[in-house]
């Protein structure tokens, strides 16, 4: 397992997608978009277990443990989640 030093950027819609400001908490999925999930997958080589930070440009901070890395659509599980100040 290993820690990306990236720090990914997930879409506010999806991320509180049926949920408007509410925040995921730990073991919720989340599921990236193909840019994003085609960076983490190819090019930085991340793998199931691997754990990477993620964070929405809105105060919303998660650390992920990655589950399915697809470069079309990865999913982490939450392990933790924060609301930081702007």
């Amino acid at each position: 397992m290993k820690q990306a030093d990236t720090q990914f950027l997930l879409d506010p819609a999806a991320l509180h997608a049926g949920h408007p400001g509410a925040m995921p908490g730990p073991g919720d999925t989340v599921v990236f978009d193909r840019e994003e999930s085609n960076h983490a997958v190819k090019a930085l080589r991340l793998r199931p277990g691997d754990q990477l930070q993620a964070t929405d440009g809105r105060g919303t901070r998660l650390q992920l443990e990655l589950l399915d890395p697809h470069p079309d659509a990865m999913a982490a599980r939450v392990l933790q989640a924060e609301r930081v100040a702007e």
